[in-house]
This record gives C-alpha cells, structure tokens and sequence, in this order.
C-alpha cells in the first residue's frame, strides 16, 4: 500500500510535533527538579565543582622553564 504525499506529511508533522513536546515536557520537568536553573542563566552544570574548570580556558603562553 503506498501513502500519499499528503499521509506522509500529516505523519512528519506529527512525529515533529510529538518530538517537540516531548523535548519540552522532558525540559520542564527537569526545571522543576531544578529549582535554580532559571537564576544561574540556563547552564545546567552550575553548581558543581567540575563546571567551573570546564569553563577555564587553558593558558596561551607556553609553559616551558620556570614559572613566576
């Protein structure tokens, strides 16, 4: 049985549509689980330890001989 276009874009719309809110709902949910995630800009590694030195940019000067 072959779809017609029109099947076939009713189907992709609701599989992006169900996609859509889904990845919301998830988004939500996770806020509410969260309950600083709207006062510490939208970055969910805040808070721990980690996150600070992943934000670190590493040094551009070379370090060779002594350090000061």
């Amino acid at each position: 049985m072959r779809a017609t276009s029109a099947a076939r874009f009713a189907f992709v719309a609701e599989l992006a549509a169900f996609h859509f809110v889904t990845e919301w709902v998830l988004v939500l949910s996770w806020v509410g689980r969260r309950g600083h995630f709207h006062r510490e800009g939208f970055n969910p590694a805040t808070g721990s330890p980690t996150a600070t030195l992943l934000r670190l940019h590493p040094s551009r000067r070379p370090h060779r001989g002594m350090r000061q």
